[in-house]
């Protein structure tokens, strides 16, 4: 299962959110992406869990809780719409 994370606090680096996110459940993957033209992370990042179980468990943690001052948003990641 894939979860979308926002409202993440542009200070935190990609290390605080593996920690972060490692701390209430394990996944397999993170995307922090990066602004090209600022170089700065864009507030968002994608985490890909081993299955819906431990995402929904991922979710109910995560959602709602604080990183650095922020409130994060925490759901699971919807399929990119094509533009036609």
């Amino acid at each position: 299962m894939k979860l979308y994370i926002g409202n993440i606090p542009y200070s935190a680096s990609e290390s605080d959110l593996r920690q972060f996110i490692s701390d209430s459940t394990s996944f397999e993957e993170l995307f922090y992406p990066i602004d090209s033209y600022t170089d700065q992370p864009r507030g968002f990042a994608f985490v890909t869990l081993a299955d819906r179980t431990s995402g929904e468990e991922a979710i109910r943690h995560l959602d709602g809780s604080e990183l650095k001052g922020r409130r994060l948003r925490v759901n699971e990641a919807r399929q990119k719409e094509r533009s036609h």
